[in-house]
């Protein structure tokens, strides 16, 4: 077990997950002081901050030559 383990768990909504972090608590591997939470799009920080990156990406798409 690490020496911080985490307190939140957020995932997507995906049904497998409560089962499995239910499991790894029976099983010792996660503490059962474990929050779960569910949200689309709070699970992954990198994924959620490309917002900016895609605002200046998308208008450049367009002026590409074609042959």
């Amino acid at each position: 077990m690490s020496d911080y383990p985490p307190f939140p768990i957020t995932t997507d909504r995906l049904a497998s997950y409560p089962k499995i972090i239910r499991r790894l608590q029976c099983e010792g591997l996660l503490s059962k002081d474990v929050e779960h939470r569910t949200s689309q799009f709070l699970n992954n920080i990198i994924e959620a901050d490309h917002g900016a990156l895609k605002r200046v990406i998308r208008p450049t798409r367009g002026c590409g030559v074609r042959r």
